[in-house]
């Protein structure tokens, strides 16, 4: 009871401290003009950074809408270990996909999670703040198809020139910047880091690589969007340092309905505010930036769209275009690995006042971390882009997390039983894991967004259709001998082991 109190009293401290520090947690609300130079719709990764920096030019007018709300209302959004409560709630969308033929079968109907931020930041306040720019490949491929100025070439001085690398290893990198508006730091949490993960890939072959440098290929620690201990998003990093701009105002809880087009122009949006209905000029630009789930959806809601489907929805077309076709996901599974150095981290010490403590005093220790710790790619040509990722997560789940887990995943809830059965038997056995995530890169699979009624408050159809090509799988597959192969480098070969670790992909 004692050690109860003293963690309900640390966290209410927490609370108190952070909310003294950042003063009032609302944005003041703005008088909208009835016409600005461009109108952006979003203000998620791409919309805060477009507001930025279109409003440098002091002549230039701008509004970016957002949906959702101020950052600053929910406090799980700053802790990095605390992302995962971010999930379900109302800075999130809560998109579902629809029921799916070849996977998400243990799902609720089959329907997997779409997490999508509905604030500002986007989900950039949602994920797992992992900094990755891709592969040089991808981009040097848009450019070779038409894409000019998309080559790795071309974008590369604009990642530099953004970040503000922490990370003592890569400040003196020739691809990586200092003084950029978003803070890049070392995602280390535990010695895991070192010691397991980047040990077994360099048994198995593989260097350790910066996979924002010259080549992704290998075991990359991790680098994450986190300044001072705490999330580093588009909002915090590129957005409120414009918003003293007069030339900028944010709307938030701005739900956009539609794109105002006349004769083949773009003249300005309607949106719901206060449950009111408001319109606004554009004189030069609407921007759409509201994500790939959303500005298909307010795309086809204003006549731009498939025009089979348009029409059956009613909605008259203006151009008939594929909008919300060719939607690609990467297909994520984790699998979980027992762990005996007692180096993973759990509830217990996230919750210790220790922790809090540390967290409190230096912004440092495991609440500071994402404890996504490190990342892999993996190819069998370097002259093309890597086809799987692995991502290594030092956390375990235990009991009182079970909730939490079926819920952000929308795991079938008979399934709950068996999982919280799970997370009690490591308790009891003093075991602990860590998991591994496979991440599939370039799916063939492709799906759609399709609207599901002209009422722009119905969220969207999404279906991914995952794993609809069979090549998908086979790629998948190959997961499975790449995983076993891990694993027996960390311990001594046996046929009786092998066998135990067939288990897991059985």
């Amino acid at each position: 009871m004692v050690l109860k109190a003293a963690i309900i009293v640390l966290i209410l401290a927490v609370i108190v401290m952070y909310f003294t520090k950042n003063g009032n947690n609302t944005d003041e609300e703005v008088l909208l003009n009835s016409s600005y130079d461009y109108i952006i719709l979003g203000a998620g990764s791409a919309g805060c950074v477009l507001a930025n920096r279109l409003s440098e030019n002091p002549e230039s007018s701008v509004l970016i809408l957002e949906a959702g709300g101020s950052e600053l209302e929910n406090l799980n959004i700053s802790i990095p270990l605390a992302c995962s409560n971010v999930q379900l709630s109302k800075e999130d969308w809560m998109f579902r996909s629809v029921p799916q033929k070849k996977a998400c079968l243990a799902m609720r109907d089959k329907r997997c999670a779409w997490p999508r931020g509905r604030v500002l930041g986007g989900t950039s306040n949602l994920n797992f703040m992992q900094y990755v720019r891709g592969s040089r490949h991808d981009y040097d491929g848009w450019a070779r198809e038409g894409c000019a100025g998309w080559s790795y070439r071309d974008v590369l001085p604009y990642f530099i020139k953004s970040e503000d690398v922490q990370i003592p290893e890569l400040q003196k990198s020739e691809y990586h910047g200092k003084g950029g508006y978003l803070s890049v730091s070392d995602g280390t949490a535990t010695p895991l880091n070192k010691n397991v993960y980047a040990r077994a890939m360099e048994e198995l072959g593989y260097p350790i690589t910066d996979c924002n440098g010259k080549s992704q290929i290998g075991y990359c620690p991790s680098q994450e969007t986190v300044k001072n201990g705490e999330r580093c998003s588009t909002a915090k990093a590129f957005l409120r340092p414009a918003m003293g701009r007069k030339n900028l105002h944010v709307s938030t809880n701005s739900h956009v309905t539609k794109i105002l087009i006349n004769e083949k122009k773009t003249v300005g949006v309607t949106f719901v505010k206060d449950n009111r209905k408001h319109v606004i000029m554009a004189n030069k630009e609407v921007i759409v930036s509201a994500g790939a789930v959303s500005s298909p959806q307010i795309l086809m809601l204003s006549g731009i769209g498939p025009k089979d489907h348009l029409k059956s929805k009613g909605i008259p077309v203006i151009a008939d275009l594929p909008v919300g076709d060719n939607l690609q996901d990467h297909l994520m599974t984790g699998i979980d690995f027992h762990d005996n150095s007692s180096s993973v981290a759990n509830i217990a010490m996230a919750s210790s006042p220790l922790t809090i403590f540390k967290y409190l005093a230096m912004k440092s220790g495991s609440l500071s971390k994402s404890h996504l710790e490190g990342t892999a790619f993996l190819t069998d040509d370097e002259k093309l882009p890597p086809h799987l990722q692995f991502h290594f997560y030092s956390f375990t789940y235990g009991p009182e997390l079970t909730q939490q887990y079926i819920d952000n995943f929308n795991i079938d809830l008979k399934l709950q039983e068996g999982k919280e059965k799970e997370f009690q038997e490591r308790v009891d056995k003093n075991i602990e894991a860590f998991i591994m995530l496979p991440i599939l890169l370039h799916p063939k699979s492709k799906g759609t967004i399709r609207l599901q009624s002209v009422d722009p408050f119905d969220p969207p159809l999404i279906d991914p259709n995952y794993l609809d090509h069979p090549d998908d799988i086979k790629t998948f597959l190959r997961v499975r001998g790449l995983i076993l192969m891990w694993v027996l480098s960390r311990r001594k070969y046996s046929p009786r082991r092998e066998k135990e670790y067939e288990k897991v992909f059985v």
